[in-house]
C-alpha cells in the first residue's frame, strides 16, 4: 500500500492512507476421450490472505485541524473449472472450484497517543467481488458427473483504538465497512452445471458458501 502524510500551516490536515487492490482469474479445463473408459477431472483454487493497514503508532502527540486515517482494499477474485469425459463403456467427469478470502483491512491508532483536532476521521473499507463456476459433462454406457463449488469468505474490515488513547475533537467519525458481492457469473447463468449421458447415469451437484 501507499502512505501519505501532509501538513499545511494553521489549517493543517494529517492524512494517513493505505490502499491495495488484488485481482485474480484462474481457470482449469480437463478433457478425456477413450474407446474404453475415460475420466476427466479439473480442480481450481484461489486464496487471498492480504493485509492492508493504515494508522499511527503508539505515544504519538498530534495537533492539527484534521486527522484522517483510511485503509481501503478491493478484492476481485474469479475462476472457472470445466471437465469433460467420453468413453464407450464408461465416462467419469468432475469439476471442483474453491475460493478462500481471509484478508484484513485495518485502520489503527496506537496506545497512549494524544490527538487534538477539529475533525477525527478513521475508517476501514474492504470490498470483495468474487464468483466461480464449475461445469462438466460425461458420456458413456455408464456415466457419472459431479460439480462442486465452495467459497470461504472470512475477510474483515477493522478499526483498532489503542489503550489509553486521548482524543479531543469537535467531530469524531469512526467506521468499518465490509462488503461482499457474488454476481459476476451467477447473475447471468447457473454457477454449477453437470450432465451425464448413457444407459446408466449419475449426476451430483454441490455448492457451499461460508461467511
Amino acid at each position: 500500500g501507499a502512505t501519505d502524510v501532509a501538513l499545511s500551516g494553521v489549517s493543517s490536515v494529517v492524512s494517513v492512507k493505505s490502499m491495495a487492490e488484488q485481482n485474480s482469474f484462474a481457470r482449469a479445463d480437463a478433457l478425456s476421450i477413450s474407446s474404453g473408459a475415460a475420466m476427466g477431472m479439473s480442480y481450481v483454487s484461489s486464496e487471498d490472505s492480504s493485509t492492508v493497514r493504515a494508522g499511527l503508532g503508539s505515544d504519538v502527540v498530534l495537533s492539527a485541524a484534521v486527522l484522517r486515517v483510511r485503509a481501503e482494499s478491493s478484492d476481485n477474485i474469479f475462476q472457472k473449472s470445466t471437465a469433460s469425459a467420453g468413453g464407450l463403456f464408461a465416462g467419469l467427469a468432475g469439476a471442483y472450484s474453491e475460493i478462500d478470502i481471509s484478508g484484513r483491512t485495518q485502520a489503527v491508532l496506537g496506545d497512549r497517543s494524544k490527538i487534538d483536532v477539529n475533525t477525527f476521521d478513521v475508517s476501514a473499507d474492504r470490498k470483495q467481488d468474487f464468483d466461480a463456476t464449475a461445469f462438466n459433462i460425461a458420456v458413456g454406457a455408464l456415466a457419472g458427473s459431479g460439480a462442486v463449488m465452495k467459497a470461504n469468505l472470512l475477510g474483515a474490515a477493522e478499526v483498532g483504538i489503542g489503550a489509553g488513547l486521548q482524543v479531543q475533537a469537535q467531530d469524531i467519525l469512526i467506521s468499518a465497512k465490509n462488503v461482499a458481492k457474488k454476481t459476476a457469473y451467477s447473475s447471468l447463468d447457473n454457477s454449477l452445471q453437470s450432465f451425464g449421458g448413457g444407459l446408466g447415469t449419475l449426476t451430483v451437484l454441490g455448492a457451499e458458501t461460508n461467511l
